[in-house]
């Protein structure tokens, strides 16, 4: 099978993570990819390559990861007359649904990695199809290396992530941070942060206000205003320790940590009486890798990993601190061990993308 496969031009761990993941899988099993990139600063520019590429190719399916900014009626007319199917990658739809308001309708199928919002493509007029994230089991592996003590996370320090870290360190527990930029200007100005996390435009403030969602995480930035956060001299230092990951390491430190961290609440939600939860790439790479798992307890999550077995889960700092504290222990070594296997076979056997591309492939008839 031939992929013509469609997404934003990128240097960073943010493009890249997709080669890493499903592109490899894809070609693992045999497929062959042809990858269209397209700058998203040049719109015009994309949308020509985009309509060239697609009418010159030959494939057996079109998948798209971009969005209205580039896609347009005219490429799937294209893809139409191929007689292919096509398919939408939708891998922010939780937070920022309208962006595909236009061009989901014109596939064949969406793929929505939250289930919250589909009320809106529905809305829309796209036939949706909802999976979460996965994890390549040819990358992420368990790493026989010694054990590293104290809890990970791997990623940037914006917002909520600050102030969920700072709590865990003032309960006592060793954290190591992995990764990531700086989360200076976090706490420096309340307004410019506010503008910065909502990506600064009155656009995307007014598309916030039209769903639910969107009107939380507008409401969590504007309390965060007339809050002043400082980040304490011992996360200070835990950032200016931090280093660079390849996706190689990034699996081995969540392989060799005694727990993995997991933050899930979506921007600066974490200030709300109910945050809104939003699972990431971690959510799977962290089990796939052989990792312990620490997260905040949602129903979504729950439907993946059984608690106490293949995930630690928790709904306080207390319970945190509690059952971290009882498989810290030396004599419960085995259960850590235990818990990752467990956690390694759950996410190897129902998490990879081939196994979410297989469903849609299926849905699609290809």
């Amino acid at each position: 099978m031939k992929i013509l496969y469609n997404r934003y031009k990128g240097s960073g761990n943010m493009t890249h993570w997709q080669s890493v993941n499903y592109i490899d899988e894809w070609e693992r099993a045999g497929c062959l990819v042809e990858i269209i990139e397209v700058n998203y600063e040049d719109s015009s520019r994309a949308k020509e390559v985009v309509l060239t590429t697609v009418r010159d190719s030959s494939c057996d399916v079109f998948i798209s990861a971009c969005d209205d900014n580039v896609l347009e009626a005219a490429i799937l007319d294209e893809v139409r007359k191929k007689g292919v199917p096509s398919l939408l990658i939708c891998f922010d739809n939780l937070s920022v649904p309208y962006k595909h308001k236009e061009c989901c309708r014109f596939f064949d199928l969406v793929w929505l990695t939250s289930s919250d919002t589909k009320y809106l493509f529905d809305k829309w007029g796209a036939r949706t199809v909802f999976m979460p994230y996965a994890a390549n089991p040819f990358k992420y592996k368990p790493s026989n290396a010694n054990e590293i003590q104290g809890m990970g996370f791997v990623g940037t320090c914006y917002g909520g992530r600050v102030n969920k870290i700072e709590a865990i360190l003032e309960m006592g527990i060793d954290v190591r941070l992995y990764g990531g930029n700086s989360p200076a200007v976090e706490g420096e100005n309340p307004a410019r942060n506010l503008l910065n996390n909502l990506s600064v435009s009155l656009s995307n403030v007014a598309n916030l206000l039209a769903f639910p969602i969107g009107r939380k995480a507008l409401m969590a930035a504007a309390i965060k205003t007339t809050k002043k956060f400082e980040i304490s001299n011992n996360l200070q230092k835990l950032i200016s320790e931090r280093v660079s990951l390849s996706f190689e390491e990034v699996s081995e430190i969540y392989s060799r940590s005694m727990f993995s961290l997991n933050i899930t609440e979506l921007w600066n939600t974490y200030l709300l009486d109910e945050p809104v939860h939003k699972l990431h790439l971690r959510t799977f790479e962290i089990p796939m890798s052989g990792g312990f798992q620490v997260a905040s307890r949602t129903e979504e999550i729950q439907s993946y990993f059984e608690e106490d077995k293949e995930i630690l889960l928790y709904d306080s700092m207390e319970e945190l601190v509690e059952k971290t504290g009882f498989y810290m222990k030396a004599e419960n070594a085995g259960l850590r061990e235990e818990i990752k296997r467990s956690a390694r076979k759950r996410a190897a056997s129902e998490h990879t993308w081939n196994k979410r591309f297989d469903n849609v492939f299926s849905v699609l008839g290809v």
